[in-house]
């Protein structure tokens, strides 16, 4: 009946469709270890429902292997989800699509997720949405996306949403659309608020020409709109032509992107174009790209206002760029060069960390307490 761990329910789908909760009376579907299978009766997309919980062992993580339907997750319209402690397997599934799909739901954290390599020539990675009429908070803690490919995306697609990221790996992710496929990039932002802390995003790539590897464009609904980006390394990935990293934040709170390293990215003729209310500091701008930032002319009402403190900007001053419009100030050092990072091997992150003789250990400001560098 599954309501011990003697008399389990076998079927996933079934569980999600017997439980009843609600805000008051919240329940939690518990996966034991083992192989969720199609081949032996799974059925997907496995249905979310709001004030239940899709948690499995923490030991032993559970592995969901979707070999012939669509997308493994789904749900729209929720609160009060955790989905914990999985691993997303396609296999050698021609259908596959996105591991989860969840649209306009609030209060929804993913928690502990892997996402494993697979092709396919639909949507991949994970997918959460809302409107403008719909408000949207998700919350994600130890998310990897690897070894993704697809037409349209393959990495993790926030659209419209507030998000809290913590702890995200996008690695070795690639997609490949033209035009016509209107692909999106491996990390792709729309929103009022986005928290980005302790992340990476590596080895990825664009064929089409028009969007970045990283695309963040915070909205403006309200004076909280705000982004926090915040020990993120983003690197050795290649986009089809534009700027691998797009960061466009007018909010009226300056938004800040810190304790970051940019490196070894390739693609447009600048590695980050940057526009709007930002302060930037302690980070690393060391790309394969003719020149590193470009402060993007814009509209006449939407002047960017930059400040950067404590950087290293490869080749400064001659790799940044910025029309006189904009209010752009360097505050303290800028250091250029060489960063001294520990090996050039660009696809291990490892390789990121500082050397022991590297000039900019020690050069920033001490704000870097808990966040593990």
């Amino acid at each position: 009946d599954g309501l011990s761990i003697t008399t389990p329910l076998k079927n996933i789908y079934r569980a999600m469709q017997m439980v009843a909760s609600d805000s008051l009376n919240p329940k939690t579907v518990h996966l034991a270890e083992g192989i969720y299978s199609t081949n032996d009766g799974q059925f997907f997309p496995i249905a979310l429902k709001s004030d239940v919980c899709l948690v499995g062992n923490q030991v032993s993580v559970p592995i969901l292997e979707n070999l012939h339907y669509r997308d493994t997750i789904s749900g729209s319209r929720l609160s009060n989800v955790i989905i914990k402690n999985i691993v997303i397997d396609y296999g050698n599934n021609t259908n596959g699509a996105r591991a989860i799909s969840v649209s306009s739901s609030h209060n929804l954290r993913l928690l502990n997720i892997h996402v494993a390599p697979h092709q396919s020539i639909t949507w991949k990675g994970i997918s959460l949405g809302s409107n403008s009429y719909y408000p949207a908070y998700y919350i994600l803690e130890d998310i990897s996306i690897t070894g993704q490919s697809s037409p349209y995306t393959s990495g993790l697609m926030l659209h419209t949403v507030d998000a809290e990221v913590k702890g995200l790996t996008i690695n070795d992710c690639h997609t490949t659309g033209d035009e016509y496929d209107n692909p999106y990039s491996p990390f792709y932002f729309r929103g009022d608020k986005l928290n980005l802390e302790n992340s990476q995003i590596l080895n990825c790539s664009m064929v089409y020409d028009d969007p970045a590897i990283v695309s963040i464009g915070m909205s403006h609904r309200d004076s909280s709109s705000r982004l926090n980006m915040n020990n993120v390394l983003v690197a050795n990935n290649q986009s089809g032509g534009e700027s691998p990293v797009y960061i466009a934040a007018f909010t009226d709170s300056t938004s800040l992107v810190s304790n970051c390293t940019f490196a070894d990215n390739r693609g447009g003729n600048f590695a980050a174009t940057l526009k709007g209310n930002i302060t930037v500091s302690n980070c690393i701008f060391d790309n394969d790209t003719q020149s590193e930032i470009l402060i993007e002319n814009t509209q006449p009402n939407f002047t960017s206002v930059i400040d950067f403190n404590n950087n290293f900007i490869r080749g400064y001053p001659n790799t940044f760029s910025s029309v006189t419009a904009n209010q752009i100030t360097f505050n303290d050092v800028v250091l250029t060069g060489n960063p001294g990072f520990c090996s050039s091997i660009a696809d291990d992150p490892m390789s990121y960390r500082l050397g022991n003789s590297s000039q900019c250990r020690d050069a920033g400001t001490a704000d870097t307490t808990g966040l593990f560098l």
